[in-house]
């Protein structure tokens, strides 16, 4: 199948914002990346009822929701490399998720390198899920993340399961950071078809949010972590994305331990494709996960 118009424009776009040339510096120019951030979206929808504000230790939760409370939920952890977020794209798809399903989405503005390191993302972040299990049960929630969020998406569940605490419904990974070591060999023969991300500025973000930790420390990289009793997982891997190596291997444990595993894997995709503006295939993407999402219902 050949690839859209729109998916080659997005690749100009993105060779003249210079992103590969971004995550290629050494240590990463967090400054930089944080440029792209859209900490307060605009628009009329962002400002009416259904967008309500509140605060988990400190850090900044919009919420998404119906007038009539209950339903479902999907706490929404976005990527950014654990350094800078939320971005438009996040703000753009959590809308439409939440116009075309009705799903309440919490999105978090978690704790990030430099100023804050894993434990005290982790400590939000699960604050939050224990907050949502305040208004739902396990069975209504949802957890999404990209890039960065993906992965903290997946060691929330790693907690969420060793803690023996009722555990999200589905989890849903765009383009998921699996190995913060990036130290799989397969990686190296992406890095340059990979348009976005090199893994030598991603692995210098991951060692800002490590702290003293190992950069294969299981909350860091949880493939090195259990996967066992993980609810529905819908993952997705584009093959020209660095991380797309330890995706796949990612893939092979959750069969491995019977993990219910829906994966779109596609050739020519590149990193968090299904949330990029523009570009037909991220619509085509988009619309398919709302429409598993209307399923649920």
């Amino acid at each position: 199948m050949r690839n859209s118009i729109s998916f080659y424009l997005v690749l100009l776009v993105l060779k003249l914002k210079g992103k590969k040339q971004l995550f290629s510096q050494v240590p990463l120019d967090v400054k930089g990346l944080r440029k792209d951030d859209v900490k307060v979206p605009r628009g009329t929808f962002y400002k009416s009822r259904a967008v309500r504000n509140f605060e988990v230790d400190g850090f900044k939760v919009t919420a998404l929701e119906s007038e009539s409370m209950g339903g479902r939920l999907m706490i929404y952890l976005h990527g950014g490399a654990f350094v800078s977020g939320p971005g438009l794209h996040h703000w753009n798809t959590i809308k439409k998720i939440h116009k075309d399903t009705g799903i309440n989405i919490w999105l978090v503005d978690y704790p990030k390198a430099p100023e804050y390191i894993v434990d005290k993302a982790n400590k939000v972040i699960d604050a939050l899920y224990q907050k949502a299990l305040g208004v739902y049960t396990g069975k209504d929630i949802i957890l999404m993340g990209d890039s960065a969020g993906g992965n903290l998406c997946i060691s929330l569940t790693q907690r969420i399961i060793s803690a023996k605490i009722d555990k999200p419904a589905l989890l849903i990974l765009v383009s998921p950071v699996i190995d913060a070591s990036f130290s799989n060999p397969a990686i190296k023969v992406i890095d340059p078809l990979d348009p976005i991300l090199s893994i030598d500025g991603v692995r210098s973000a991951n060692e800002l949010f490590a702290g003293n930790k190992a950069l294969t420390d299981p909350s860091l990289s949880p493939i090195f972590e259990s996967v066992e009793g993980f609810p529905k997982v819908i993952m997705y891997v584009g093959d020209r994305d660095i991380c797309a190596p330890d995706e796949i291997e990612f893939a092979k444990v959750l069969k491995a331990q019977g993990v219910d595993l829906d994966l779109i894997r596609e050739k020519e995709m590149i990193h968090i494709w299904p949330l990029l503006p523009v570009m037909k295939e991220a619509s085509v993407a988009l619309n398919d996960l709302i429409e598993k999402l209307k399923l649920k219902a």
